[in-house]
């Protein structure tokens, strides 16, 4: 259903989505859904069937390190979703074998990994990595793995330049770029090294969007980079 919905959205055509209820485990409220220049699509399978993969334009896989993930994971049931911590733990352990063998599968398709993970010394508990006291003071790094036809020379040079980050970057193999941050750095500063260094910006982003700080702010820079090139490469 994802996979046709899917096509239609990129034919431009609206279709009917369902929420899903944790509480109950029912798909409820049908809404319409219209289509747009820019389509996301989250969810766990999206790049597992090769239709959907074919379809998207560009595909990020979120990977946290395993300790920080069920964390987060466990912060987010027990405060939005009602769960005791010992049933997302259980859940989660229930869950182990099928992300196995349909999760972590998909990330060989990515075109971006995406991997926040603690500093050694790090507090052992986290929260919301936009929120946490961990990751305010630099308790988190981030990992990004890309294709090494994306530009992110500019990226990487503004960054470097600042005295609160830590940036590295290199080349891994002759496919690949790894690029990681740690650090801090303020949405206006994300902003003015976006306008200088990602080409055609204007055409992608909204003149009021809005940049996150530190990691965050980091990551929507790294992802415009992508975004970038895949307009580039359909003009040309």
């Amino acid at each position: 259903l994802q996979l046709e919905q899917a096509r239609s959205l990129r034919r431009g055509r609206a279709v009917l989505r369902q929420a899903y209820d944790h509480e109950t485990g029912q798909f409820v409220d049908t809404r319409v859904v219209e289509a747009n220049s820019y389509i996301l699509v989250s969810g766990l399978h999206p790049f597992y069937l090769k239709g959907m993969r074919d379809l998207l334009d560009i595909k990020v896989f979120l990977d946290p390190e395993e300790d920080l993930r069920r964390a987060w994971k466990t912060e987010r049931d027990t405060k939005e979703r009602d769960y005791t911590a010992e049933q997302v733990t259980q859940s989660m352990e229930e869950r182990r074998a099928d992300g196995r063998l349909y999760i972590e599968p998909q990330r060989q398709h990515a075109d971006l990994v995406v991997r926040f993970c603690r500093n050694s010394g790090a507090a052992s508990t986290a929260v919301d990595g936009r929120e946490d006291g961990l990751h305010r003071e630099g308790g988190l790094r981030l990992e990004c793995r890309t294709d090494n036809s994306v530009n992110l020379f500019g990226l990487v040079e503004g960054l470097s330049s600042l005295p609160n980050l830590n940036i590295t970057h290199e080349f891994d193999g002759s496919e690949t770029q790894k690029f990681s941050a740690q650090g801090h750095v303020e949405s206006g500063v994300l902003r003015e090294i976006v306008a200088r260094e990602v080409p055609a910006v204007d055409e992608i982003i909204h003149p009021n969007a809005r940049f996150s700080d530190d990691l965050n702010g980091i990551l929507q820079v790294v992802f415009l980079c992508l975004v970038s090139e895949k307009e580039g490469t359909s003009v040309n």
